[in-house]
């Protein structure tokens, strides 16, 4: 989803590259849940925690 990657940290590339399913499917994440998987992928989470997460948990209350 970053058109222009440059310019953009390595974790925002990678979250932009794997919520676009969850969010298609209409499952949106709460604040705590974005703002949590954000600061896992600041902290160095792999791609696959990422995906874990984000997959099994976004529009899940």
């Amino acid at each position: 989803m970053a058109r222009r990657p440059y310019g953009i940290s390595e974790s925002e590339v990678l979250l932009r590259r794997l919520s676009p399913p969850v969010l298609l499917d209409g499952l949106l994440p709460t604040t705590a849940q974005a703002q949590a998987t954000k600061a896992m992928a600041g902290n160095g989470a792999t791609e696959a925690e990422l995906a874990a997460v984000i997959y099994a948990e976004w529009g899940r209350v």
